[in-house]
């Protein structure tokens, strides 16, 4: 018995073991050129950028020619590791160093490179595709462009805002505008989130964006003309917001701004007017981890700059009645991926029973907003407010931690004369609510335990077993299903955060409709949303399962002919809430 016990100690302590062994996610890599615009004598810096592998090597580089290729150099090599969840997350980059010398005038395609990650071979594309050397680059004059508010250190998870402004004289008629940004909305370790900054101008202008060799068109807010030195210039904006999901460095390219200004009377087999060249160099921004330490146990996760408002819909209620709490948090901050504050383990809140939460998420008008209904029954009629609710968060601009509470709420408890919530008297003792005992000890004479007792005290523990089974099926708050139920949006937020690739993303959409289904894991692989929502008569509606199955070929399109890019993440959350509103 003793060998036995022994044997089994060992094996879960070899189970714990293999468990917090360090562990990280899957391998990642990329090809970077800085810049897509150089100057003849000028040089290129290309990045070979490998995360997360336990092994790379740099197979081939195929010669370009017109170009000198120095390099791969010894790669760089930056690990990063922490423990959540019971076991180590160790995240590493590899990055070699290129160098691209030009030795002529043109446009230069940068062919793929050949690598070996984890004892596979790949091939990685370079961003942008092809490299273009000009002999002069003329165009400060008459045109700028740049960043506003841009910061040199963030925290991880703080959102950034890019600002980009650009012009020319306004006394130019440019015939093409052309700006080469071929990073812009898929930087590699970053989110696009709602909240970028607008000035709310009614007028746009259609601008050309160059990723590799594809055109794209992306809308520019229109600004007033505006004096820049003695002259006047025009004024456009592109804006996007971003969050960092890694800490690091997180190096912005380099962008191209190009216009072409026509000539009045060009000679045959000349260029249709000059063209002018407007460049912004790369820019680094430190992304810092938030800090272990001065951390309170009540800290959900919220970084940023935050403010709170609250409101209830009613201030005069009876006992047993519920008030509807609203707290509303905005600003620039996470807040979308937060976890909040648990309500109901709160001292201060003992005396009001948390029926439900209703958490939405508004992103009207550029702005971002966090509104959260907290459905709340007073327990005693002598409590006279809504007490303060607190969030703990990390403060970007103090660099600390912080607590913002919302204002207390002023109520008056009606008494009612037998209230109970959900059949319980919350004034009853609890000796009486056990299982209908009577606590009040008996005078008469002590007798031993019949054989009915003995009966029932052997079979309570599968007698317990079975009322588990029964309350479990029949919709039992505490199983594990429903838990997966009610936490299946948080999940998939958080899912969503650490999704790099479609495929990923498609994992947490199908565990998150797998959890709200109650079905096992692979139950939503391959499912038709519209054929699923008629064939078990569910009460999804119509038009979101129409949403859900779109956003799923999109999905599939993505991880099978689009080389399992990820697509916008808002937009996986606005069909999963929309599915939510429909009944899912």
């Amino acid at each position: 018995m003793i060998r036995f016990a022994c044997l089994l100690a060992l094996g879960w302590l070899l189970a714990h073991t293999a468990l917090a062994r360090p562990q990280g996610p899957e391998a990642r890599a990329h090809v970077e050129l800085s810049a897509g615009l150089v100057k003849l004598g000028g040089e290129v810096r290309m990045d070979i950028v490998v995360q997360d592998a336990s092994r790379a090597e740099v197979l081939e580089i195929p010669p370009i020619e017109g170009i000198d290729v120095l390099g791969p150099g010894t790669p760089t090599i930056s690990r990063f590791r922490e423990f959540v969840g019971g076991r180590w997350i160790v995240q590493s980059t590899l990055r070699w160093p290129v160098v691209l010398r030009p030795t002529r005038t043109g446009t230069f395609q940068i062919a793929a490179i050949r690598m070996s990650i984890d004892g596979k071979e790949r091939t990685l594309t370079v961003s942008p595709g092809e490299l273009e050397v000009v002999r002069d680059i003329e165009g400060a004059a008459v045109s700028y462009i740049e960043w506003v508010g841009l910061p040199d250190v963030v925290y991880e998870g703080q959102p950034i805002d890019l600002d980009l402004r650009f012009g020319w004289d306004a006394g130019l008629n440019p015939s093409a505008i052309d700006l080469r940004i071929p990073w812009w909305g898929h930087l590699p370790d970053t989110l696009s989130v709602p909240g970028a900054p607008r000035d709310g101008a009614a007028t746009w202008r259609t601008i050309q964006v160059r990723r590799g060799r594809t055109l794209l068109e992306l809308r520019s807010e229109i600004g007033a003309d505006f004096q820049r030195g003695d002259r006047p210039f025009t004024s456009n904006r592109i804006t996007d917001r971003i969050v960092q999901t890694r800490p690091g460095k997180l190096v912005i390219p380099q962008i191209v701004f190009q216009f072409r200004v026509p000539s009045a009377r060009p000679a045959r087999g000349q260029p249709q007017g000059d063209v002018f060249y407007a460049l912004l160099d790369p820019v680094e921004i430190d992304v810092r981890k938030v800090p272990e330490e001065g951390r309170p146990f009540e800290w959900t996760g919220a970084v940023g700059e935050i403010g709170v408002t609250r409101e209830v819909d009613k201030r005069d209620v009876d006992q047993g009645d519920s008030i509807r709490f609203t707290v509303t948090w905005t600003g620039k901050a996470n807040l979308e991926f937060f976890d909040l504050p648990e309500i109901d383990r709160m001292d201060a809140f003992r005396g009001l029973r948390l029926l439900g939460v209703q958490d939405e998420r508004n992103h009207q008008r550029g702005e971002v907003e966090r509104r959260v209904t907290f459905d709340l029954v007073p327990l005693e009629s002598t409590l006279t407010e809504v007490p303060p609710l607190p969030l703990s968060y990390f403060d970007t601009v103090k660099g600390k931690y912080a607590v913002i509470a919302t204002e207390p709420v002023p109520i008056r408890v009606r008494a009612v004369e037998g209230a109970t919530i959900e059949g319980l008297d919350p004034t009853s003792r609890l000796e009486d609510d056990i299982l209908g005992i009577d606590p009040t000890p008996n005078e008469g004479e002590r007798e031993g335990p019949g054989g009915l007792a003995l009966l029932g005290l052997l079979a309570s523990p599968f007698l317990w077993w079975l009322g588990r089974t029964a309350a479990r099926r029949h919709g039992d708050p505490a199983a594990p299903a429903t838990r997966r139920r009610r936490a299946a949006g948080k999940r998939l937020a958080q899912d969503l955060v650490r999704a790099r690739t479609a495929r990923e993303q498609q994992r947490a959409l199908t565990t998150f409709l797998s959890s709200r289904t109650g079905e096992g894991p692979g139950a939503w692989e391959g499912r038709d949303p519209e054929l699923w929502r008629k064939s078990v008569d569910a009460h999804l509606s119509e038009g979101p399962a129409r949403e859900l199955h779109q956003l799923l070929e999109e999905l599939d399109s993505a991880v099978y002919s689009r080389g399992d890019q990820a697509i916008d993440p808002s937009r996986i959350r606005s069909v999963a809430d929309a599915a939510l509103q429909g009944g899912l």
